[in-house]
């Protein structure tokens, strides 16, 4: 039985990394407060942040 190991680790010299983060953004009464506007302006943000730091966005 062969395994495969995923492709999106960095090595770098002798360490081996995959970092993995969680963003959570929460409101504190559970209202709508977030716009259609708002969405579509933290969705370009992210995808700015996604290209400048080489990251991949995995799911929603």
């Amino acid at each position: 039985m062969t395994t495969t190991m995923q492709s999106d680790f960095v090595s770098s010299g002798r360490s081996v990394s995959d970092l993995k983060a969680h963003l959570i953004l929460t409101t504190k009464y559970r209202k709508d407060v977030f716009t259609a506007s708002m969405l579509t302006r933290l969705n370009e943000i992210l995808e700015e942040l996604l290209i400048k730091w080489e990251c991949v966005l995995s799911r929603i």
